[in-house]
């Protein structure tokens, strides 16, 4: 068997790598629009997440870069094998799998699985978040994420989004405000933060 399986395809390939890129270039720019804030209040929490966050995603994306060249390069060499080759090989790798069947939350497999339309729905969110932080200030934008996503995507009652969206707001104000001492982002219509 090769290097690289059969299975994996070029285009799927290709938008993992993307995504990773786009969150990488995201962290970025939060590790350099951190560099505004004073450092005694930048050094904890913005700084050492935002640093995480951009060798995580440096990490994935050298992963997923050399997954789609490896991708590319299987293709290649796909389309000179003969049909024949790839149903034997399938069913070698089938067998293989039954032994070890892949696990409902297995991140390869979500990842690997996730239809396009649910992934920008996701990144939808995310991008929705930062606007309305930038608008309103983290604790509205924690609260009304919270409350639309459980409600619209996790389907989950009206009243337990609620209840949930008040226990993670307040227990991020106390955080922030009471334990940490840190200030959250003030959004520019809503100073409040």
């Amino acid at each position: 068997m090769s290097e690289q399986s059969p299975g994996i395809q070029p285009s799927r390939a290709k938008s993992d790598f993307v995504i990773a890129v786009v969150l990488l270039l995201i962290f970025m720019g939060a590790l350099v629009w951190s560099l505004t804030y004073p450092p005694a209040v930048a050094m904890l929490l913005p700084r050492i997440a935002i640093g995480l966050g951009v060798a995580a995603t440096l990490w994935v994306s050298i992963g997923k870069g050399i997954r789609l060249f490896r991708a590319n390069g299987a293709a290649e060499s796909n389309e000179q094998r003969s049909l024949a080759e790839i149903v034997v090989a399938t069913d070698i790798v089938g067998e293989e799998a039954q032994g070890d069947q892949v696990a409902d939350n297995d991140a390869e497999h979500i990842f690997a699985n996730t239809p396009r339309r649910l992934w920008l729905i996701s990144l939808g969110f995310i991008a929705g978040f930062f606007a309305v932080m930038w608008l309103f200030g983290l604790f509205i934008a924690a609260a009304v994420f919270s409350l639309a996503y459980l409600v619209f995507v996790g389907r989950k009652s009206w009243v337990y989004a609620i209840v949930y969206t008040a226990l993670l707001t307040g227990a991020l104000w106390a955080l922030m405000r009471l334990v940490t001492y840190i200030p959250s982002p003030a959004g520019i219509l809503f100073t409040g933060g």
